[in-house]
């Protein structure tokens, strides 16, 4: 039961995943190349988001049409 839920939500997670690394990201490597590193958080999270939003809506076009 909880493995199906994993695997339902795991875009979701991964999105929440990368949203959390921000903030390693903005107290260890604050004197790099700051704007790089969020824009990256930023992509993998915006990525994993759409990927869960596709899953979800592909889902739902299997149950609609059979």
């Amino acid at each position: 039961m909880k493995l199906h839920w994993l695997r339902d939500n795991r875009y979701r997670l991964a999105g929440w995943f990368w949203i959390v690394a921000a903030v390693p990201t903005l107290l260890w490597l604050k004197d790099s190349v700051l704007w790089v590193a969020l824009m990256s958080l930023y992509a993998n999270a915006a990525t994993a988001f759409g990927a869960n939003e596709a899953r979800r809506a592909r889902k739902n076009s299997e149950v609609d049409s059979g």
